[in-house]
């Protein structure tokens, strides 16, 4: 698992919630569009959202500054929960697409630190207006209000009450002295022709202005007509490449099993023939009269032999074998689930959520109402019987809430990790901590220890540099698919194996055609000798942000060697 690098300055946006999007995503010097149509610059996926437009807002910077425009939308665009037409942006302000749709924190990289605390895919789940559990409707705003900060927003409200006031006051003595220039009529009248020029002018600008925007919009949405035609076609060209080596590597494979089968039959073949021979040979010797009990003794030890050979090839006895190495698998495998808290640095209180007299979530640091934390689950398999687990790092430490957010340069909240385990069959849970986590660059892997008991089962990894079967082999994947959502017996928890195809490498990762869903994470891959291969860590999404269940990615095991314990690998 890949975390970005250093970026340059500028401004961003961080989504509070999933919504489709990247954890944060930055604003270009074209500016962005935000919307459900796949042509926007920031896609709003899902059918929960239908209070966003197509084209719901756009974003555009200038000079070092943002501004926010309403695209004529439905349902309106709020910044600080009041609906603007088009406003300056400043970092911490808070932008939401439609009274209780999608909403993200305005954020620039040279001023305030944005917040990290909101999944993981998986696609934790997100903070929502919804929850009490949530951050509330506008986390930052109402921390800073919650700690005595001054509100710049506010502030900006009183000073445009006053200038509103002032207006009116001009408005009014303007009128007292129109009522008394009555006989002025001819200047007026000419006074009017000039306002009504202008007015007139006024109007054919913003016209002129409109006329430029519609063409800016059209020729943006052409051009991403463009992008999204190319991406299709590019799309296209690597499924056919794709799909001729498939068929290239499936009629290869269709040999290898011609040949593979003919030496099995030949073999088989061969041992019934021995098998034939030491039965018809033991009878000729004990008909006879002669001193052979030591050449019988020796003939029946090579039947032994002989049969059990044979019973490898029985499927039965197979597919016993088979059942057996994946019952022992099951039996080490755990579900984590891990619990996000929030604590203030300078008070040590944690951050909790209550209801105000409006009916409204909104966060404090006065220790009322519930506290507010995150939780998710996972997968992961007991490595020693010192009670070592392995996982993927996004299961013990999600990354959504890996960081601090700031109030101030003196002030932050700061997300601290609770884990849990428990074991397949089982409803006890086993608190757990997190030893070392390995996450640099395409890794992804955590190793977290509970207090090891009598009778815990473990795996043992053997040689983790072997290499991975081949393409087309069968494999087995274990965990919890969809964690306590999925149907489970009463209190207990159990996991699920699954049966799938290792289909190729690609970079890193082996590419499983199996149903890996969300929660299997940090699960192992087994060959058909139940030896651990890898650890499920992805699944594939479509463009449209959608998870393509059918398509996951494993880490191969030796990947995980920097953070293993010796003891693992004997």
């Amino acid at each position: 698992m890949s975390f970005p690098g250093s970026r340059p300055p500028g401004w961003r946006l961080k989504p509070f919630g999933k919504y489709g999007l990247a954890s944060s995503v930055d604003v270009e010097d074209a500016g962005l569009t935000l919307g459900r149509d796949v042509w926007n610059t920031c896609v709003i996926a899902g059918e929960q959202w239908g209070m966003v437009s197509r084209v719901h807002a756009r974003l555009e910077s200038t000079a070092g500054r943002l501004f926010v425009h309403d695209a004529d939308s439905t349902n309106g665009t709020f910044v600080n929960e009041e609906r603007v037409e088009s406003a300056e942006l400043n970092s911490g302000d808070v932008l939401q697409l439609g009274p209780n749709g999608p909403r993200f924190l305005i954020y620039h990289a040279e001023g305030e630190v944005a917040t990290e605390v909101v999944e993981a895919d998986a696609q934790a789940t997100a903070v929502s207006r919804a929850s009490v559990a949530s951050l509330g409707q506008t986390a930052l705003h109402s921390l800073k209000r919650a700690l005595g900060l001054d509100d710049a927003a506010a502030a900006t409200t009183r000073v445009e009450h006053r200038q509103r006031r002032q207006f009116a006051i001009a408005l009014a003595s303007i009128a007292v002295l129109s009522s008394a220039g009555v006989v002025a009529y001819s200047s007026l009248r000419n006074d009017g022709q000039a306002d009504l020029a202008r007015v007139e002018e006024t109007s054919a600008r913003r016209a002129e202005e409109l006329r430029a925007e519609q063409e800016r919009r059209v020729g943006a949405v052409e051009r991403q007509a463009r992008e999204l035609e190319d991406a299709t076609d590019d799309l296209s060209a690597r499924f056919e490449e794709g799909l001729l080596r498939f068929g290239s590597d499936l009629e290869r494979r269709i040999a290898d099993s011609y040949v593979a089968r003919a030496a099995w039959d030949e073999e088989l073949a061969g041992l019934r023939g021995q098998r034939a021979d030491l039965e018809a040979r033991i009878a000729l010797l004990g008909d006879s009269h002669g001193e052979s009990d030591t050449e019988i003794a020796a003939l029946s030890q090579h039947l032994e032999e002989v049969l059990g050979r044979l019973r490898q090839f029985d499927p039965q006895e197979i597919e016993a074998e088979r059942v057996a190495e994946v019952r022992h698998v099951s039996q080490a495998v755990v579900m984590i689930e891990s619990r996000v808290v929030f604590r203030e640095q300078s008070t040590q209180r944690l951050l909790h959520s209550s209801i105000d007299s409006r009916g409204e979530s909104a966060v404090n640091l006065r220790d009322e109402g519930v506290v507010v934390d995150q939780r998710s689950s996972g997968s992961g398999f007991v490595i020693t019987e010192a009670g070592h687990i392995l996982t993927n790092a996004h299961v013990a430490v999600p990354s959504d809430f890996r960081d601090a957010m700031e109030i101030d340069d003196d002030n932050r909240v700061v997300p601290e990790v609770e884990l849990e385990i428990v074991f397949s069959g089982s409803s006890v849970r086993h608190p757990a901590h997190i030893v070392q986590v390995d996450d640099d660059e395409d890794q992804d892997f955590a190793l977290i220890q509970i207090e090891p008991f009598e009778g815990m089962p473990h795996l043992e990894l053997g040689d983790i540099e072997v290499l991975a079967p081949p393409a087309g082999t069968e494999v087995y994947l274990c965990g919890f698919p969809l964690g306590t959502f999925a149907v489970q017996e009463g209190d207990r928890v159990i996991a699920s194996t699954l049966k799938g195809i290792l289909s190729r490498n690609v970079g890193p990762y082996l590419q499983i055609d199996a149903g890996v869903h969300p929660g299997l994470s940090g699960g192992p891959v087994t060959d058909l000798h139940g030896r651990v291969i890898g650890i499920v860590c992805s699944v594939q999404a479509t463009p449209k942000g959608e998870i393509a269940a059918a398509i996951g990615y494993a880490l191969p095991i030796g990947s995980a060697r920097l953070i293993l314990p010796a003891e693992s690998m004997r």
